[in-house]
C-alpha cells in the first residue's frame, strides 16, 4: 500500500499542517523539513500531483517562451534552466516562437504565451520578440510571475525580473580590443534598431571610441533587421565592399555566423584581410579555419539564476507575500583568439 501522509506524521511525530505545508511548497524549520524528507525518502512517498494542483491550483509547471531554437546561446540557457527548475520540484512546458519576419514572430509569441496560459503554468520565463511587451500584460493581470532573459523591457520594469549581461560594457570591451590593436576603419554590426540588446550593445561599443576620441561614423554602424539569412549576408558583403574595413565587430551568434560566410564570399580571410571579434563562440571551436576573440556570455548562471528567480517568486505568490522583481546583471568574458591582427 503507497504511503500517505499520516505515515510521514507518525515517523516524524509532526503535525499534519506542518508536513502538508512543506509538501505544498512552503516554508518549515529546517529540522522539520530534514525529518519530513527523510520520511519521504524511507517510505517511498509519491506527491498526488492531480490532487495538490487542484487544492492549490498550481501545476507545478513553468512556461518557458523563446524563440527557435536555432543557436547554442539559447539551447544551453534552455537546458541549464530546466535542469535547475527540475531540481526545484518544477516541470517546463517550452513554447517556440516561429523563425521569419519580425512580424510571424511576434505574432506567434504572443500565441506561444496564450498556450502555455491555457496549460495552468505557475510562472513564464521569456526571451521576448514583442519588444513593447504586449504578449505579457495578459499574464500580469493574472497575477503569473514572469522573468525575462537576454532583455529588459523597460515599460514593464517595474513588473518583470529580468537576467542579462552588462551588455554595454560587454561591447566596450570587444570594441577595446580592436582599437588597442589599431583599428580605426570598423564596421559594427548589431541587432535592429528597435531590440533592446542591440541597442545597449551599440552603446558600449560607441562609448568605447568616444572615451578614445575617435569620431563614431554612423554609417559603419549597422542596424540588421530580422531578415533572410540571405538577406542579411547580401547586406553585410555590400557594407564590406562599400566601407572596406579592417576590423568588424558582429554583436551577436547570427551577425557571427553570416560575417564570416561573407567574409568567404568576398575571397577575404581572417585576420590577414579584415579581423574580426564576434560573439556567442561562433568560429571559436567549430571549423571556420580560425579561432575568433569572442564575447562569451554565461549560459549556465544565466539559466540558473532566471530558474532560481522564477522559483522564489512562484513559492512566494504561492504564499500571498508575491515578491518584488529582480534584475541579475551578469558579467560576460571576452575569450581571445587569433582573429585581430595588430595593424
Amino acid at each position: 500500500m503507497a504511503a500517505t501522509i499520516k505515515d510521514i506524521a507518525r515517523r516524524t511525530g509532526l503535525g499534519l499542517a506542518t508536513i502538508s505545508k512543506y509538501l505544498n511548497g512552503g516554508h518549515v524549520l529546517p529540522q522539520n523539513q530534514a525529518a519530513i524528507e527523510e520520511a519521504v525518502r524511507a517510505l517511498d512517498y509519491k506527491v498526488n500531483e492531480a490532487a495538490r494542483t487542484l487544492k492549490t491550483r498550481r501545476t507545478g509547471y513553468v512556461g518557458l517562451v523563446l524563440p527557435a531554437l536555432t543557436n547554442s546561446f539559447i539551447m544551453e540557457i534552455v537546458q541549464q534552466i530546466q535542469l535547475d527548475l527540475r531540481a526545484c520540484g518544477f516541470g517546463t512546458a517550452l513554447c517556440c516562437s516561429a523563425p521569419g519576419t519580425d512580424s510571424i514572430r511576434r505574432q506567434t509569441e504572443l500565441e506561444a504565451i496564450d498556450f502555455v496560459l491555457k496549460k495552468g503554468v505557475d510562472g513564464i520565463i521569456n526571451l521576448p520578440q514583442n519588444e513593447d511587451g504586449v504578449h505579457l500584460l495578459k499574464p500580469l493581470e493574472m497575477g503569473i510571475p514572469v522573468t525575462l532573459i537576454d532583455k529588459q523591457i523597460p515599460e514593464l520594469a517595474d513588473r518583470i525580473s529580468s537576467v542579462m549581461i552588462d551588455n554595454v560594457g560587454a561591447a566596450r570591451t570587444a570594441a577595446d580590443e580592436l582599437l588597442n590593436a589599431g583599428h580605426r576603419n570598423i564596421l559594427a554590426l548589431f541587432h535592429g534598431e528597435t531590440n533592446y540588446t542591440g541597442r545597449r550593445r551599440a552603446e558600449g561599443f560607441m562609448d568605447a571610441l568616444r572615451q578614445r576620441g575617435y569620431p563614431v561614423d554612423p554609417d559603419r554602424i549597422i542596424y540588421m533587421g530580422t531578415t533572410s539569412s540571405a538577406s542579411s549576408l547580401d547586406l553585410i558583403r555590400e557594407k564590406i565592399r562599400q566601407f572596406r574595413p579592417t576590423a568588424i565587430f558582429a554583436a551577436n551568434f547570427g551577425l557571427t555566423s553570416r560575417t564570416l560566410e561573407a567574409l568567404e564570399a568576398e575571397g577575404l580571410r581572417v585576420p590577414s584581410d579584415v579581423s574580426v571579434v564576434g560573439f556567442d563562440g561562433v568560429g571559436v571551436n567549430d571549423g571556420y579555419g580560425v579561432k575568433l576573440w569572442s564575447v562569451m556570455q554565461p549560459t549556465v548562471q544565466i539559466g540558473s539564476a532566471a530558474a532560481q528567480i522564477m522559483s522564489e517568486q512562484i513559492t512566494a505568490a504561492a504564499q500571498g507575500n508575491p515578491l518584488p522583481p529582480q534584475v541579475r546583471t551578469l558579467q560576460a568574458q571576452l575569450l581571445p583568439g587569433n582573429s585581430v591582427r595588430i595593424i
